[in-house]
């Protein structure tokens, strides 16, 4: 045992100095990510900044969208009352009301179609531009030109274009309004209804087009940023691998040495412990002597012992205390004559008796005197 507590301590300072080294490994890597844990939490609070800002910009743009959401409707439902039918009976008018031609001029407009020049009626060899011409050339098909009017373009319409239809026809209330419209041409109210439509609907989205655009910088920001915070964390990843790597070595390091250091304390508490045996084993020696005198005493009284136990189960088991006394004595006196060696202190327990089955009895109330205990021994 001292030789394997000698040759487990050198191992243990192997150890000791390993997870040593990788303690100071562990402490230096911590040190250099700080610098980089602390840039990733100012990055992270920087991009969930941004990205409230942008969630605040986005809410505030959703509800001007909305805005322009009935205007859009009502655009899609002037449409729906349209049919091609109504569109060729348009087209039939050779000379169709002045508010007919204001109404279907406004929509050539908004369609960026140019007039047709046209000889003029005072000077024939004159021409001048009208749209009337334009807009049967449209309507030769109806459906064709139902559908540009469905899918047109109202994010997008150019400034120039609503600016001319504004000025030159919805401000011109004496000809161009839903009464004089109703009393030209019933059919022509759908689409006078849908320029109204998109002369508002421009309005909104020409205010809410800023906050897109402001939008979608925003959202080009916070992806850039996520992008380079994925980054920063990729490396902080990286770099708690390797600390978790190193952890993981210390961690098996320090449990062999904790194992190490266990089994030289065991060792040591054995060797100790058997020291202190041999040492109490030699103040033992005298006992054990003493006991083997005794026991070999005893040996040479053994015979008389249980001559005189025999005896006593035998023949004194009826009688009374004073009675079997007497008969010991007697019975000693001529086992000395006769030479026969007994113990001088005899008592029947000494020889057949248990001290533990005596104490039980006691327990049990049995009582305590050497008389009770003899009767027991006899009986049992």
């Amino acid at each position: 045992m001292e030789v394997e507590l000698v040759q487990r301590e050198p191992e243990l300072m192997v150890y000791q100095e390993e997870t040593s080294q990788l303690a100071d490994q562990i402490r230096k890597q911590v040190e250099a990510m700080q610098p980089i844990k602390e840039k990733v939490e100012e990055e992270q609070e920087y991009v969930q900044e941004k990205f409230k800002s942008a969630q605040v910009m986005k809410e505030e743009c959703q509800k001007d969208l909305l805005k322009a959401k009935p205007m859009q409707k009502k655009a899609e439902e002037s449409l729906k009352l349209l049919q091609p039918s109504d569109l060729i009976t348009i087209k039939g008018m050779f000379n169709p009301p002045s508010t007919v031609k204001l109404v279907f001029e406004a929509v050539c407009v908004l369609l960026e179609e140019q007039p047709t020049m046209v000889p003029k009626p005072s000077n024939p060899k004159e021409k001048e531009p009208k749209y009337w011409e334009t807009t049967r050339a449209l309507l030769n098909k109806p459906k064709d030109f139902l559908h540009r009017l469905e899918n047109y373009e109202k994010d997008n319409i150019s400034e120039h274009v609503i600016e001319k239809i504004r000025k030159n026809y919805i401000a011109n209330t004496k000809d161009f309004n839903i009464k004089k419209v109703e009393q030209a041409a019933n059919n022509a109210m759908g689409i006078f209804e849908w320029i109204l439509a998109m002369s508002e609907y421009d309005k909104v989205i020409k205010y809410v087009k800023p906050k897109l655009q402001k939008l979608d910088e925003a959202n080009k920001q916070v992806n850039t940023l996520e992008t380079n915070l994925k980054e920063k964390m990729d490396e902080l990843g990286v770099l708690n691998a390797e600390i978790a790597e190193l952890q993981g070595k210390y961690d098996a390091a320090m449990a062999k040495q904790q194992e190490l250091e266990d089994n030289i304390n065991t060792c040591r508490l054995q060797i100790k412990r058997a020291n202190q045996i041999v040492d109490g084993l030699g103040d033992e020696k005298q006992r054990w002597l003493e006991v083997q005198n005794e026991l070999k005493a005893s040996q040479e009284l053994l015979y008389g012992d249980i001559l005189l136990s025999s005896a006593f189960i035998v023949f004194l088991g009826p009688f009374t205390k004073p009675y079997r006394h007497s008969a010991m004595e007697e019975w000693s006196t001529l086992m000395r004559a006769s030479n026969v060696r007994f113990s001088e202190d005899f008592q029947l327990q000494n020889t057949v008796g248990s001290s533990v089955q005596i104490l039980q009895w006691n327990m049990y109330q049995l009582p305590k005197d050497q008389y009770s205990i003899e009767n027991g021994l006899i009986f049992q």
